[in-house]
């Protein structure tokens, strides 16, 4: 029936938006929301949003801290049977490279077991995780800053926010949860990991529609070229 969406904002005052959650396991340095900190040198150069003031990140203060796992997690986003969607988001991320970083699981039984997201898209992740059989992220795909040229971190000012789309239209027909774990080893401390505009972005597609334009009379002898403005579901 047209084009809708629907969406929460990390730009409320005071509170996560409705059915975000922040799942803290260990370490001094949980998901934040908030403005990127202009007082440090570190995070993203530019110390704004792709959108909005506020989102989300790992100590928006500096630094993170070792000996984190921590878990950022979405309301259930519920994919209708045979549509195709996709998982989007801006980030900029810069940990250790290769020791630390992120991951993105999927829940559709609202959190109780969790699967490992993107392994099969080529690219998606920077690196897979092979040096710390300790990490929960271990032989898996991880972001981590490594693919940035010129390096990861403030010291590039060249480094922004990257928009990452992934298709998730296997799991169509649950309801879905995102999340966005981070985990840091117990050396060498980096930016950290921030996220802005975070979804799902569903094509819900009708089975049938129906002519709009009148008949119209060829000629059966002759060329002819149809030009329109159409809309494309």
């Amino acid at each position: 029936n047209g084009p809708w969406y629907n969406n929460d904002s990390f730009e409320q005052i005071q509170h996560m938006p409705a059915g975000w959650r922040i799942d803290h396991i260990r370490g001094d340095s949980p998901w934040e929301r908030g403005q990127i900190s202009s007082s440090t040198n570190y995070g993203p150069a530019s110390q704004t949003w792709p959108s909005g003031n506020n989102g989300m990140g790992i100590n928006l203060d500096g630094i993170y801290s070792n000996e984190v796992y921590t878990h950022l997690v979405s309301p259930q986003y519920h994919i209708p049977t045979g549509a195709t969607a996709r998982l989007i988001f801006n980030h900029w991320i810069c940990t250790e490279q290769a020791w630390d970083g992120g991951a993105i699981f999927t829940s559709i039984d609202d959190g109780i077991t969790w699967q490992h997201f993107g392994g099969n898209i080529t690219g998606f992740y920077d690196i897979v995780s092979q040096v710390n059989g300790y990490s929960p992220f271990y032989q898996l795909g991880i972001f981590d800053g490594s693919r940035v040229n010129g390096g990861c971190g403030t010291q590039n000012t060249f480094h922004t926010f990257t928009r990452e789309s992934g298709d998730i239209s296997y799991l169509a027909g649950h309801d879905v949860r995102i999340r966005f774990s981070f985990f840091t080893d117990t050396y060498v401390e980096e930016d950290g990991w921030y996220i802005d505009d975070a979804g799902i972005v569903i094509d819900n597609f009708q089975l049938n529609g129906s002519w709009t334009s009148p008949l119209i009379e060829s000629d059966d002898y002759g060329w002819a070229k149809l030009t329109s403005l159409y809309w494309a579901p």
